[in-house]
């Protein structure tokens, strides 16, 4: 997937970064926002970061409290939006070579 994207992929070892360190400051939305940033928004990478830092995965307390971290990320509709982008960029190339 990242070859669509305009950035080399970056190890997921550095994605993970920002989840740890802003995560551990109590905001996972900037987390994201720079894992965004980082990936060049590449769906199979934001998954990989998150999959790969086991900050999402459930972590239940004694009262059933779920301690993991949900960074509202929808690998589904992500995935999904970014074929669209990457779809249209190539009609609209190829639109404007047909003339």
């Amino acid at each position: 997937m990242h070859k669509h994207c305009e950035k080399e992929q970056l190890p997921i070892s550095g994605l993970m970064e920002p989840l740890f360190a802003k995560t551990k400051e109590g905001n996972p939305k900037a987390a994201m926002d720079e894992l965004r940033i980082l990936s060049d928004n590449c769906p199979a990478c934001i998954l990989a970061a998150i999959r790969q830092s086991g900050l999402q995965k459930v972590q239940l307390d004694e009262e059933g409290v779920n301690h993991g971290i949900d960074f509202e990320f929808d690998f589904k509709k992500e995935l999904a939006e970014f074929w669209s982008v990457v779809n249209d960029a190539a009609y609209q190339a190829q639109s404007h070579h047909d003339y």
